[in-house]
């Protein structure tokens, strides 16, 4: 079922509409939100996690986050199982190498060897490791997904929580 079928779209001034929150905002808890934009992704069949949902701000704190029901065990089950941040996923490095130079290329004339950066929904760290093999010092990785982690941890020159 999906919850979010009859979120309305404003094309010129895109998604800003308040509503009650599927889940309490992770920092105040408050239960009210704008809909900043409206996610639609693809899984695997049989993926625990919804093909859409709502990234809200919060209207108490103005925290920004994905308004979605799932909960750690979900996202742990998807990342073991469904997604390509899985440990053994045949298509990531082909896939992640271009991304990932293209992405350095576009960044490394900005932001110097010694800043400090942070990866937000990281998975295994993969593109923080590809960034500290090109000399980056001060890395750090945040996901959902303790396994995730884990793995990133183990790996060792990057923190990750």
């Amino acid at each position: 079922m999906n919850i979010y079928k009859n979120i309305k779209f404003n094309k010129k001034e895109g998604i800003k509409m308040s509503h009650l929150l599927t889940r309490a905002c992770p920092i105040c808890h408050g239960h009210k939100g704008t809909i900043l934009k409206n996610i639609q992704m693809c899984h695997l069949e049989g993926s625990p996690l919804p093909t859409t949902y709502p990234v809200v701000s919060c209207e108490t704190c103005g925290f920004t986050f994905a308004d979605v029901e799932a909960t750690q065990q979900v996202y742990n089950e998807y990342y073991t199982n469904y997604n390509i941040h899985s440990e053994d996923s045949a298509v990531k490095d082909f896939q992640f190498r271009s991304g990932f130079e293209n992405m350095y290329e576009l960044m490394k004339n900005y932001i110097s060897l010694n800043a400090k950066i942070l990866d937000v929904g990281c998975g295994n760290g993969d593109f923080l490791r590809y960034l500290q093999k090109k000399g980056y010092n001060h890395l750090y990785g945040l996901d959902p997904s303790s396994e995730a982690i884990t793995r990133l941890i183990k790996h060792g020159g990057v923190q990750g929580g």
